[in-house]
């Protein structure tokens, strides 16, 4: 595959020609729908091939192509049916498919989301763009991240069935919209608060954080699409559960492919093009 990519490069984008070759694909562990593809590239007139994707020791991550891309700056998702994303496992539009809201996927959201009443069949795609946002703490929805890669956190819905339960008891961050976040708490990394630092749109007119709602976290009527919690107590992960469903936020410098967001995107022979993704 030919495509003329482009990455952002002191905040200007640069085009190049490359090769795209694409050496496995595999299935994702418990995701009947994704699959995993080690993708590799060079420049036109080159013969070294590179991942596209890379961890930090620029080792080949796999990546899933994922319809439509994403704005570098905002983060906002921009719909064009003649693109799709490489989005790199190690960033945050993968780890939000992967997490199970996949963006071409649908399913059931309940007025009465315990018992499943009064149901219709929605999209996932606001849900993925949600968890884009949570994953980055990109509380205004601006694409200013407020969070460091590696940082555990809890995040559950309310989906008919739901396809992240709470795992833990730790402190409620915020809920989450597809704009950022709905209803705000408290910051997950503290050490920028202590440093005088919180997200412009939550401080009220005398510059002090905002007071969230006292029903923040319980997704009423729901107004938002997820919700999350870190251990703001250092109390650690539940013994059953052990790492299996606390997930990992990635930061706006996420080593994974161009852009800090996974990938690079191109215009391809007729094919559309890839936009790198998270």
């Amino acid at each position: 595959m030919e495509l003329t990519v482009g990455q952002v490069v002191d905040g200007e984008e640069v085009f190049e020609d490359y090769v795209l070759r694409i050496d496995d694909m595999t299935k994702a562990p418990g995701q009947d729908d994704v699959y995993l593809y080690d993708v590799v590239h060079r420049a036109k007139g080159s013969n070294q091939w590179k991942p596209l994707c890379q961890d930090g020791q620029g080792g080949l991550v796999p990546a899933i192509p994922v319809a439509n891309y994403w704005n570098l700056e905002t983060g906002d998702r921009v719909d064009d049916p003649n693109v799709f994303v490489w989005a790199c496992t190690n960033a945050v539009i993968a780890k939000c498919v992967m997490w199970g809201y996949r963006p071409w996927a649908t399913t059931k959201r309940c007025k009465d989301w315990e018992k499943g009443k009064n149901c219709k069949t929605i999209s996932l795609a606001d849900h993925h763009q949600a968890c884009t946002r949570m994953a980055r703490a990109d509380y205004c929805g601006i694409g200013e991240p407020w969070t460091v890669n590696g940082t555990a956190i809890d995040i559950w819905d309310h989906l008919s069935p739901q396809v992240e339960a709470r795992a833990t008891n730790w402190f409620i961050e915020a809920e989450w919209t597809p704009d950022g976040a709905y209803c705000l708490r408290d910051i997950r990394h503290q050490e920028y608060k202590e440093q005088g630092l919180y997200p412009k749109c939550f401080l009220d007119k005398k510059g002090n954080p905002k007071k969230a709602p006292s029903d923040c976290g319980s997704l009423k009527d729901h107004r938002a699409l997820l919700v999350s919690a870190f251990d703001k107590y250092g109390e650690g992960l539940p013994d059953d559960n052990n790492n299996d469903d606390d997930d990992d936020d990635d930061d706006d410098d996420d080593d994974g492919g161009w852009g800090g967001w996974g990938g690079g995107h191109g215009h391809g022979h007729g094919h559309g093009h890839g936009h790198g993704g998270h």
